[in-house]
């Protein structure tokens, strides 16, 4: 999710990395006032601060496990929670600031995408029940993007092993006529390969 970052109009998809135990932050910085903060174009993590857009456990900025932020940006690190207590020391007044700012940025996005309040409403109501989907997809695609390049032969090589489909090219003086293990690129490009599986 890439909402605020208002330097692009395209739409994409950001892979979410594997946070399967969160951690905690003891020490957020003092509370200020509300606001998206810096964009990290290196997606780095940031724990417990309050510089950055789409950190984990700090305070006023939007992120995750924090306090006093104007709304959740998932940038898909490890979440670090603030205690409950940290979170109590919000003011109303700070609660009030950063839900208004959390809706100006809201309906600057959908002004940005084109969608009415109704059409977002609507939106929201058909993905609430399949949330659980879209995570299992994500996970799906992020594997299927890690094993898009792997250890093949690679043919038409000038050195290697003896490629025994070429042995007639190699009579006729061919000299490409080799293949070696490496990585093969973008496979998923160019064809959908069966999946390959171990039956007992």
């Amino acid at each position: 999710n890439q909402w605020g970052k208002g330097e692009s109009d395209e739409l994409g998809i950001e892979y979410l990395a594997d946070r399967s135990k969160e951690g905690t932050s003891a020490t957020p910085p003092p509370l200020s006032a509300a606001k998206f903060g810096k964009w990290d174009e290196n997606n780095d993590p940031h724990v417990g601060g309050n510089q950055w857009a789409g950190g984990t456990g700090g305070s006023d900025t939007a992120g995750l496990g924090g306090r006093g932020g104007p709304f959740r940006l998932d940038r898909g690190h490890k979440v670090h929670q603030v205690s409950d207590e940290a979170k109590a020391q919000v003011s109303k007044e700070a609660a009030a600031a950063a839900r208004k700012m959390a809706e100006k940025a809201l309906k600057e996005r959908l002004k940005e995408i084109g969608m009415s309040g109704t059409e977002f409403a609507m939106y929201k109501e058909f993905v609430s029940p399949i949330t659980g989907d879209i995570t299992s997809l994500r996970a799906t695609l992020q594997a299927v993007e890690f094993k898009s390049s792997e250890r093949d032969w690679i043919k038409r090589q000038s050195y290697g092993e003896m490629d025994d489909s070429r042995l007639v090219e190699g009579v006729a003086g061919e000299k490409y006529i080799y293949k070696r293990r490496g990585t093969v690129e973008n496979q998923l490009s160019h064809s959908v390969k069966r999946p390959r599986r171990i039956r007992f």
